[in-house]
């Protein structure tokens, strides 16, 4: 017998659902799966191609990217024209790079400043 109203409407939609839910209620588990469906993925999903934002950016493009960001205050001066919000011609792969790589340049840049400071003024000598 059912406990409650909603368990007597409810009908088994194949065989294989009718056999877990008699499992089911032999075996009194209550932590045994009956409905699957919320596990089903939805076919429209599965049907869309993936959009390509972006072009691919190639290794000589990446090696110039690089190089520019090597050089010591050309690179602050390009990845702060790289990073910018509204510059549409930008790969947004070099965008991301130029977001990431600026505030670990500038932390370097600083460093770098402070020792040939420390070195010009006499502070540290060798």
């Amino acid at each position: 017998m059912a406990k409650n109203k909603k368990e007597a409407k409810k009908k088994p939609v194949t065989k294989k659902q009718a056999k877990r839910e008699a499992y089911a209620a032999a075996t009194r588990d209550p932590y045994y799966p009956t409905d699957y469906t919320q596990y089903r993925k939805k076919k429209d999903a599965e049907n869309k191609p993936m959009k390509i934002q972006a072009d691919v950016i190639s290794t000589k493009t990446w090696w110039g990217t690089l190089i520019v960001s090597l050089i010591p205050i050309v690179n602050i001066i390009a990845l702060i024209a790289w990073s910018g919000k509204k510059n549409g011609k930008v790969n947004p792969s070099k965008r991301t790079f130029a977001r990431v790589a600026l505030p670990i340049v500038l932390i370097i840049d600083v460093i770098i400043a402070a020792a040939a400071y420390a070195i010009m003024s006499g502070l540290i000598s060798f």
